[in-house]
């Protein structure tokens, strides 16, 4: 979304204060949230001329005139559009055109977002297909210039974005600087091209986020020292006082994948800190939990429900991120000049939404979208994205190295499933079939991934435990972070099956059992994304869920596990259609020890 420009509008907005130019529309009878003023301030009028407000103070009758459109609030709060500081929304199954519809629903007119899947797949091309799609949204969606295409080039090779791309979309608008840096022990090491990005978004006064999960001491302080400004992986409290102590904006996320507002914000409502660095976000939503429990308004509710003060809370998902992005001229608050972005909500303790406003316009009202947002046109070519053949069952086949076999056995190598996220190095002994064949066992399946993006019949093979679902197999090209071609199973004849199926639907995931696909999710676009509306894809997403659910799985995300298995820097165990990565040591390591 393009607003307007201050320098030009400025001096209608004057006028319009003054009563000499009438308003477009005049919200009274208010009860301002004050984000500037950390205060509750009754029976306001907010004037807005064209996207912006020109006038907050009493009895707004002078500006009122024939066209003037009237909201009478009495009785509701009236605060600033809530801002989503670090989003995946490229990532959340959807389309970011659908993603939006969702959020202006749920109060969220500003999302700061990367696009890592789309530039891991496309390139640049993809960047600019994602900048141009959030520009055409009625919210506004700043793009972060990702850092994760690859996640670390040394164990992967997908799409990125050159020095010369990063430096020329820096310097766009509507990009707010680069996003996360994932892999911090390649700032550590001084990666040269890690600091040229972010040498590049220093000239241009553009933010560097950080991702520094694990980081304590020497090594937190000089990740920081490179000139990150911001930390969303704080997993205690006294992780957040770190990071604040030495300057970050601290990031906490209530989201699809981490939920940290219940270890943190208990311990942090009490005590005497200043929380104004102090940043609420989503990281990343799924379809279900976007259904079920909204967006922003959600992660403030629970803030509220944990102990911060309800304006306090506000401010952390408006004027606190805005400072932080430098936009805050523009956004996060309601005050003459600024955009004329907002939320009337029925009540502020329980964030319930009556009505979302972005530039002056309403689009949304009581749970229902206003304001149409048509779909966007994708080109033909981001539907022809999986550059792999046909497998057969004798590709999911694992030849043993005969002098590594000792009575029928051998020992190998195996992530742990221990959380949704995390995995543990362990050896497994397996069984060998009497032709040198790996054999399956309980609980034991094969993963391999394969390279779906430069057509080279690259693959790899590892091994996980723990996943517990008793199905087939299951096949996905949406895997964090570069969505190849992942397939994980007990039987080759159902890996083939789903495996096909997925490069027959142009990607998505499959799950098969028994030569029989239980449910297929297509994700044509990139073969990340689908381009179905949220609803379907809400209820197929759920499908998915509550089969694995109901087929074993102890994980209440089950789909998680096996989409970050391809995470590179993430603890212990991953794979790339490379090979099989030991992160600690930032090593490839054999299957068979």
């Amino acid at each position: 979304m393009k607003g307007s420009k201050l320098s030009e509008i400025a001096p209608f907005l004057v006028k319009v204060a003054l009563g000499e130019h009438k308003a477009d529309l005049l919200i009274r009878n208010a009860t301002l949230v004050n984000v500037y003023s950390k205060e509750i301030v009754e029976d306001l009028d907010i004037a807005v001329f064209r996207d912006r407000v020109a006038y907050v103070g009493r009895d707004g009758g002078h500006i009122l005139g024939d066209k003037t459109i009237v909201l009478d609030v009495k009785n509701r709060f009236v605060a600033p559009g809530f801002i989503d500081a670090h989003a995946h929304i490229a990532e959340s199954y959807i389309t970011p055109t659908e993603f939006a519809k969702k959020a202006s629903i749920y109060g969220t007119t500003t999302i700061i977002s990367e696009c890592i899947s789309l530039v891991n797949v496309l390139g640049f091309d993809g960047f600019k297909l994602f900048v141009d799609e959030v520009s055409r949204l009625p919210i506004r969606v700043y793009s972060l210039v990702p850092l994760a295409a690859p996640q670390d080039p040394y164990f992967e090779v997908t799409h990125s974005l050159s020095q010369e791309e990063v430096t020329e979309v820096l310097k766009w608008d509507e990009v707010a600087g680069l996003g996360e840096a994932v892999s911090w022990p390649r700032i550590l090491e001084c990666d040269e091209e890690y600091l040229r990005k972010f040498a590049s978004a220093f000239t241009l006064k553009k933010r560097v986020e950080g991702h520094l999960a694990g980081a304590r001491e020497r090594k937190l302080v000089a990740s920081i020292a490179s000139g990150i400004s911001s930390c969303h992986e704080s997993v205690s409290f006294t992780d957040v006082i770190a990071r604040l102590s030495l300057g970050l904006y601290v990031m906490l996320r209530e989201g699809s994948i981490r939920r940290e507002l219940i270890n943190i914000v208990p311990q942090l409502s009490r005590k005497e800190v200043d929380r104004r660095r102090v940043v609420l976000v989503s990281d990343s939503i799924d379809p279900s939990d976007l259904a079920t429990f909204g967006y922003m308004d959600n992660i403030l509710r629970c803030a509220i429900e944990l102990g911060i003060d309800p304006v306090e809370a506000v401010q952390m998902v408006t004027l606190n991120p805005s400072e932080h992005f430098g936009l805050s001229d523009d956004i996060g608050g309601i005050a003459p000049g600024k955009f004329a972005d907002m939320v009337v909500l029925d009540d502020l303790d329980r964030v319930k939404m009556f009505m979302t406003l972005c530039g002056g316009k309403i689009l949304s009202k009581e749970g229902k979208l206003i304001r149409r947002i048509p779909q966007y046109n994708y080109p033909l070519s981001t539907f022809s994205t999986m550059l792999i053949s046909k497998l057969s069952p004798s590709n999911f086949e694992v030849n043993v190295p005969h002098q590594k076999i000792s009575h029928g056995k051998i020992n190998a190598v195996c992530a742990k499933i221990e959380s949704e996220t995390i995995t543990k190095q362990i050896i497994v002994e397996m069984p060998v079939s009497e032709d040198g064949l790996l054999e399956s066992v309980e609980d034991v399946w094969k993963v391999f991934v394969f390279d779906r993006h430069w057509g080279s019949g690259r693959s790899t093979v590892g091994l996980i435990k723990g996943f517990g679902v008793q199905v087939g197999a299951i096949a996905t090209t949406f895997n964090f972070d570069q969505y190849n071609l992942l397939v994980a199973g007990s039987n080759d004849f159902d890996m083939a099956n789903a495996a096909n199926e997925v490069i027959k639907s142009k990607g998505g995931i499959v799950i098969v059992d028994k030569q029989k696909t239980l449910l297929s999710l297509p994700m044509i676009l990139a073969g990340i994304i689908s381009v179905e509306p949220f609803k379907r894809v809400e209820r197929d997403y759920r499908h998915l869920n509550e089969l694995l659910l109901g087929r074993g799985s102890p994980f209440g995300k089950p789909l998680n596990p096996l989409i970050f298995l391809t995470f590179v820097t993430l603890p212990e165990i991953r794979f790339t259609d490379r090979g099989i990565i030991d992160v600690k040591n930032r090593a490839f390591i054999e299957l068979f020890s």
